[in-house]
């Protein structure tokens, strides 16, 4: 029988330890840090972070990063989207699997803050089916106490099929020719050929049963939102989440509800320019997720991260680079703006 040890992810982070010689990149070097880097998730083996975050973290150059993932892509002990910045290690869920049903609820917000990509299209398939294992092995058992399916129901209430019919096949290196990085259709999507892979079910119908498109300005801004300024950083944000070939899935109700929600909370947390600055952000960087826990975040001392990410004068946390935009820099900007166009 395996043997186990408890092991807290932010080891990497203490002072004495990073005081130590770094080791050297190598694939079994970077095999141990994604196993239990700062940056993983709830979800066994899934994880949102670039290679040049992770390169910087082991203070490796990313020719050295890039061979060492390569082995470790070779050995098909991990794969990644760098594009879309989700590294994946399959076999987590065998050796880390969920203690109750209860916890893989808990997995929502981090799956929704997940890239949709070929990526986490793969992981939700091998989820589904360790799941789908687990609910006939308690069927076959003679003194089984509860529902069978309470994990796999949980997993389908949480973790939405992404359904994702990629175009790129996950490569160790983003240099690679692009004849490695052609992937072969999904055949288990249900799309047709032809038909868009990232279209909802009613949206391949036939014209006369298709519903009307759903406007995501339909959708009425909250009242602690609903002044001029964020109405025209909301609606450029909407623009660009309907240019033709945008990556991810089309804005639904649930999910501008959802991020609305979000940004309400964050205006009445840290103001209304910080609502604002993380639209801009979204807008800029074209990201699907618009509001992380971090930006609920107070710098302690009064330090905060550096836009690279890096730890800044104060002890603030190192944030992922998808996030590491200096909050209180946007703030300041756009406060500085307005101050700027009320004396003209």
């Amino acid at each position: 029988m395996a043997r186990y040890r408890k092991y807290d992810v932010r080891i990497s982070l203490d002072e004495r330890v990073r005081r130590l010689t770094p080791m050297e990149a190598s694939g079994e070097a970077l095999w141990y840090y994604l196993l239990s880097m700062p940056e993983s998730s709830m979800i066994p083996g899934l994880s949102r972070v670039g290679r040049a975050a992770i390169a910087e973290a082991r203070k490796w150059s990313l020719e050295g990063f890039d061979k060492a993932f390569g082995e470790l892509f070779r050995e098909g002990l991990a794969k990644a989207d760098w594009e879309a910045r989700v590294v994946w290690i399959p076999n987590v869920i065998r050796y880390d699997p969920p203690s109750n049903p209860n916890v893989v609820l808990g997995w929502a917000t981090h799956w929704d803050e997940i890239p949709d990509c070929p990526i986490k299209a793969e992981a939700w398939k091998r989820f589904h089916a360790f799941f789908s294992e687990m609910a006939e092995a308690k069927r076959q058992e003679t003194k089984r106490e509860g529902d069978p399916e309470a994990f796999l129901k949980a997993f389908l209430k949480a973790c939405p099929n992404p359904s994702v019919k990629g175009s790129r096949n996950p490569s160790p290196n983003p240099r690679a020719p692009a004849r490695i990085r052609i992937q072969e259709p999904d055949t288990d999507t249900g799309v047709k050929e032809g038909e868009n892979a990232y279209a909802r079910p009613s949206e391949t119908a036939p014209e006369k049963n298709r519903p009307p498109k759903f406007d995501p300005r339909s959708v009425p801004i909250p009242a602690t939102l609903d002044t001029p300024e964020f109405r025209e950083k909301w609606e450029l944000r909407l623009k660009e989440r309907a240019e033709p070939g945008r990556r991810g899935s089309p804005p639904s109700e649930s999910s501008v509800t959802a991020q609305l929600g979000k940004l309400e909370q964050l205006a009445k947390a840290r103001g209304l320019p910080a609502a604002i600055a993380c639209v801009e952000r979204a807008t800029d960087g074209r990201h699907q997720g618009i509001v992380f826990p971090e930006d609920f975040e107070v710098p302690r001392n009064g330090g905060w991260p550096t836009d690279d990410g890096r730890r800044s004068a104060g002890g603030h946390e190192v944030l992922p680079p998808s996030r590491s935009i200096r909050m209180v820099d946007r703030i300041a900007a756009y406060e500085a703006e307005k101050a700027k166009e009320s004396a003209t």
